[in-house]
């Protein structure tokens, strides 16, 4: 069977014929010219109004459907090459760039940059790119290592030297931290993100007062911006000086009125003064702003807890696990709720959880050799309380506690250099 179609040509406004013939059924004859095809409908924009579909043999009318089936598939094969072309267009752009936002984004734009330094072995700018990408990824070691590269080639470079900073930062490698960040301000003492990044080694390392001097200059180069504001706050609360951590959040929700953050800060200054229902009215606040704030629902619960609500206080920290079930705060403060209302075995549990997040929590060590001891299990909290001990060596309730467990084990001459050794601490 044959088709052929004749058409009024609306372009030229007379009328021409042209007839296309197309074998439809194999092997005898070839294949329908569907570029012809699609090219008379979509781009001479001939339609059913202006042709006349007939059989090749009589005059009876022919349904155009399967032309039209076929320029539609074609329309969608284009569409999809083009969305094809563009997205591999938009990769290319990425990697050349260095921006992503997903993990699959970060993995695609580190194989094109690493493509990249086979050709270019001394371009320091990939080598920046791409250690921030491993950054993003978390695999902050390789990251070092690019920096590292990096750094070879421009050693004074403050801009690398802070990132390299931050990686060691992520690692908890605070001096190192602060080292890198140093070395920039040697370069450059008026960089603010060194200040920044310094302030927060400092903080991490329990050097409570070079953290603050650190944000203080940071204040005082750029006086808008809110997080230095905020992580002086939480130096301040580590020195318990909560009323000029209460100044900062104040200062910090001018700037920036609808920061759940700052409202968290004032939450813990209230905490820290003994105002518990200031407290927890902050730290409402902080968590209308953002209901999924898992830090919010821990402190509150604490003011809770601290005010003898206790219902409230394991509402509060279930949510916080709820948001976040590795939350080893969390685990430890319901844990000494728990114990507190004497149901050790649920205490028990959470201890557990939180060491096994993480098995270096000094508190919940110390949590769970209390819980022994309580349980007149002397031996066991001996070795909980010695673990907390080799984490923190000054921990004065750690070395009481476990001063008694020598007692009761009959170890008298250890439990004496425990005595000795608080005594040294706090005479």
């Amino acid at each position: 069977m044959t088709l052929a179609y004749n058409w009024i040509s609306p372009t030229y406004g007379g009328t021409c014929t042209e007839r296309y013939t197309a074998v439809l059924e194999k092997p005898q004859g070839r294949q329908v010219n569907l570029r012809e095809l699609f090219f008379c409908l979509f781009v001479e924009q001939k339609t059913p109004a202006n042709c006349d579909w007939r059989r090749a043999k009589g005059d009876a009318p022919m349904d155009g459907g399967l032309i039209y089936l076929a320029g539609f598939l074609l329309a969608l094969l284009f569409m999809w090459l083009l969305g094809a072309e563009i997205r591999a267009l938009l990769e290319r752009r990425q990697a050349r760039n260095g921006t992503y936002h997903t993990l699959a984004e970060c993995e695609h734009v580190i194989d094109e940059l690493s493509k990249r330094l086979t050709r270019e072995p001394r371009s320091w700018e990939i080598y920046v790119r791409r250690g921030e990408a491993f950054a993003f990824l978390g695999d902050h070691q390789q990251a070092i290592r690019d920096f590292t590269r990096a750094l070879s080639m421009r050693q004074e470079d403050a801009s690398i030297l802070v990132r390299r900073g931050r990686s060691y930062y992520k690692l908890r490698k605070f001096d190192e931290a602060i080292w890198d960040c140093t070395r920039a301000l040697a370069n450059n003492p008026h960089y603010i993100p060194a200040h920044g990044l310094r302030g927060q080694a400092y903080f991490g390392s329990g050097a409570y007062e070079l953290a603050v001097r650190d944000y203080t200059r940071s204040i005082e180069l750029n006086p808008e911006h809110v997080q230095h504001y905020i992580n002086r706050g939480q130096a301040y609360y580590k020195l318990k000086q909560y009323r000029e951590m209460l100044q900062d959040s104040d200062h910090a929700l001018r700037l920036k009125p609808d920061s759940a953050s700052a409202h968290v800060n004032r939450g813990q200054a209230y905490y820290g003064l003994g105002n518990y229902e200031m407290a927890v009215e902050e730290h409402g606040q902080a968590i209308l702003l953002n209901p999924g704030y898992a830090l919010a629902y821990l402190n509150r619960g604490r003011a809770h807890a601290a005010n003898h609500a206790d219902e409230q206080a394991l509402l509060d920290f279930n949510k916080a696990i709820t948001i976040n079930p590795r939350y080893a705060r969390a685990h430890y403060h319901r844990a000494r709720l728990y114990q507190g209302l004497r149901q050790y075995t649920r205490a028990m549990q959470d201890y557990q959880q939180a060491l096994q997040v993480d098995p270096h929590y000094c508190k919940a060590l110390y949590g769970r050799g209390m819980l022994a001891y309580e349980q007149k299990d002397f031996s066991t909290a001996l070795n909980d309380l010695t673990q907390a001990l080799t984490i923190n060596p000054r921990c004065v309730p750690a070395l009481t506690a476990r001063s008694l467990c020598y007692v009761y084990l009959k170890q008298n001459n250890h439990a004496l250099a425990d005595a000795r050794q608080v005594v040294e601490i706090e005479p």
